[in-house]
């Protein structure tokens, strides 16, 4: 682990030296004009002072090592530079830096004019401009700027200082001030350098943490995809064998190619017939969650010319298994030709979901109602209550999760996978709707089916017998989720 962490530390810091150096090449558009015009300007203003010869082939050297400074530049300009080729280009970069600097410090040790004051001071302005020009240009990559900085300067310092020792104390002030400016620009480009090197490591820990995102994100869509496609497989390979199941326990039940000889037979069959259902149900709804949360569940839509109809038909399949356990199931009416535009199937099967859970979890003698009710944003809202056991808040969450239960005496002696509640919602979001659950432990429990208003389908029988709008409720003391 302490190799790991070490080997990934000095990967970082490789590539922030490649950052600084990409900084160095970048800055170069700055430093070769000024650097031309400058030495132009001193050849011009020392030609009285110094001999001709020399001057010019200082000034040839100047430009030959702007030259190689402008080549470096044009040849990695707009590209990135690879952390094993920086510290190269470094080296380069410094060598060039020195040479310049050694050059730019001729003017203050043997070309410094012995008057007038005016040109001294001219001159010891513009290699004072030329060294805070370097913090701009080279500070990223600190052994360059070193380079050039103490060969520029030193060398007028110290002329300063030797001319102050010939009795003029001017120059050691000068000299003095020079000595300070220099330590000021050592500071000022080491500050500058440290913060170019901690905004590099901040852009690299971001580019880092966004390139493990998308690779966490294409292995969890592949993963996704991975077991959607097992879902499938299974699925099918499930429903062959069911299917025989399923037909030769109904066959039997049906006797009919004999009596079985026992009447329990026929309870036996009857059992392993309603256990082989509940298991190819639910391999669908497990199939049906799967495309659902991976994108491909598609919907077929058509319109639903009579939601109240087509709710009763819904509550019809259920009936017996409400009468076994002596409970009332009721489609309030008041909504006749009010429609919908849904997939009739996806539809019948959220109903259905949730119709089953109200069942399922409310005791014997309990009441299970369904309602049609407009919204006032001109939707619709299928509304199921039921005096069931109810749910907290933190039940409510659980149940929402795919294979979630809520964790009741209750619910763990119900059968039930937990993925009743994730299906509907997941519909219900292919629907553009919504499903909003109000529970209180011990009262019941309401869920709210909502569609937005451009699925509904306005009827004549509708407009005749307006019913009552969705009421607001008080959710005190209430577990109260929407899933959108």
């Amino acid at each position: 682990m302490q190799g790991q962490a070490a080997n990934s530390e000095a990967d970082l810091e490789s590539r922030i030296a490649a950052g600084r150096i990409e900084s160095l090449i970048r800055q170069q558009s700055l430093a070769v004009p000024v650097t031309l015009v400058n030495s132009v300007l001193v050849f011009v203003l020392l030609m009285g002072t110094a001999p001709t010869g020399f001057l010019g082939a200082w000034l040839g050297a100047i430009w030959a090592a702007t030259g190689i400074r402008t080549a470096i530049w044009l040849r990695h300009r707009g590209k990135t530079v690879a952390p094993e080729a920086a510290a190269g280009l470094g080296r380069r970069f410094t060598v060039i830096a020195l040479g310049s600097g050694l050059l730019w410090g001729l003017p203050g040790l043997v070309m410094f004019p012995e008057s007038p004051i005016a040109l001294q001071g001219f001159l010891v302005f513009v290699l004072g401009g030329m060294s805070a020009g370097a913090v701009a240009t080279l500070s990223s990559h600190m052994p360059a700027f070193c380079a050039f900085l103490l060969p520029t300067l030193a060398p007028v310092i110290g002329r300063l200082f030797y001319e102050g020792g010939q009795g003029g104390m001017a120059y050691v002030a000068m000299g003095t001030m020079g000595l300070i400016y220099l330590l000021v620009l050592l500071a000022t480009a080491r500050s500058l350098n440290e913060m170019l090197s901690r905004s590099l490591a901040l852009q690299l820990e971001k580019s880092d943490l966004a390139e493990t995102l998308a690779a966490a994100r294409t292995e969890a869509e592949a993963a996704s995809i991975a077991k959607s496609e097992f879902l499938a497989m299974v699925s099918h390979e499930l429903r062959t064998p069911l299917n025989a199941v399923l037909g030769f326990s109904e066959l039997l039940e049906r006797q009919v190619h004999g009596p079985l000889g026992h009447a329990r037979y026929r309870d036996y069959m009857q059992h392993i017939h309603n256990s082989g259902n509940h298991l190819m149900h639910l391999i669908d709804d497990l199939l049906c969650l799967s495309r659902a949360g991976s994108g491909g569940l598609t919907l077929v839509e058509d319109e639903i010319p009579d939601l109240e109809d087509f709710l009763e038909q819904c509550a019809g399949l259920l009936k017996i298994r409400a009468a076994q356990k002596r409970q009332v199931l009721t489609v309030v009416e008041g909504r006749r030709g009010l429609g919908l535009r849904a997939d009739p199937v996806r539809l019948r099967q959220i109903v259905l979901n949730v119709l089953s859970n109200a069942i399922k979890f409310t005791p014997e003698g309990g009441e299970t109602t369904m309602t049609i009710r407009r919204r006032r944003s001109g939707g619709l809202s299928i509304v199921v209550r039921d005096t069931g056991i109810g749910m907290s808040e933190q039940e409510l969450k659980v149940a929402l999760e795919s294979f979630g239960r809520a964790d009741s005496s209750h619910s763990r002696n119900t059968e039930g996978a937990g993925i009743g509640l994730p299906l509907t919602a997941s519909l219900m979001k292919l629907h553009q709707g919504e499903i909003e659950i109000v529970s209180r432990p011990d009262t019941g429990t309401k869920v709210s089916l909502r569609f937005p208003p451009e699925r509904v389908i306005d009827g004549a029988g509708a407009a005749e017998m307006p019913a009552p709008r969705e009421p607001q409720e008080q959710h005190a003391g209430h577990g109260s989720i929407s899933v959108a």
